[in-house]
């Protein structure tokens, strides 16, 4: 996820919209808040409280009918990127018109890729596009070190030491993280 947010080549201060609330999510916006980012996220209720603690701006409910209102009362004049972390093109074309002109899309979930479609007649502008052929983890390594290290990443965030699952019981711990009883 961090190679992929650097790929971008965000700016500190810029301003980041993040679609999702899962794990994935959840790395981008330690991500975000590291690389000195205002984050901005959209995602499920639940995880509301998790994201805030990551450093979110705003979090709102993709649930709420009055999310687009609550994105724009806190915007100034739009966000520089929007990252789809869950990969259906929904919720991307409802905020597509937040994002600055020039700014940059990354689509880094694959749930509806074989037929995700971005509206472009939704954008401001031009906009660069982003996602995930280009993937080069180790890249990211030495970096992730570094925040692990200075304490700015904590692998506990991701992990409930209360649901542990041994190999036998992969089917147990998939049912859990799709019932969303763990991250």
């Amino acid at each position: 996820t961090y190679s992929f947010l650097k790929r971008m080549q965000p700016q500190t201060r810029q301003t980041i919209l993040l679609i999702g609330s899962g794990a994935t999510a959840l790395a981008l916006a330690d991500h975000a808040r590291n690389l000195g980012l205002t984050l901005l996220a959209v995602g499920g209720a639940d995880r509301m409280e998790v994201f805030t603690k990551s450093g979110a701006k705003l979090f709102v409910s993709y649930k709420d009918k009055e999310y687009l209102s609550k994105l724009k009362a806190e915007l100034d004049s739009g966000v520089d990127m929007i990252i789809d972390a869950i990969g259906s093109s929904k919720t991307i074309n409802e905020i597509l018109p937040l994002l600055k002109k020039s700014g940059k899309i990354g689509v880094y979930g694959l749930d509806g890729h074989l037929d995700y479609k971005i509206d472009i007649s939704q954008a401001a502008g031009d906009f660069s596009y982003y996602d995930g052929q280009i993937y080069d983890e180790g890249s990211a390594h030495d970096e992730i070190i570094d925040f692990i290290e200075n304490k700015k990443l904590n692998a506990w965030d991701y992990l409930d030491r209360n649901h542990v699952y041994p190999l036998e019981r992969i089917k147990d711990a998939l049912a859990a993280s799709h019932g969303r009883q763990v991250l």
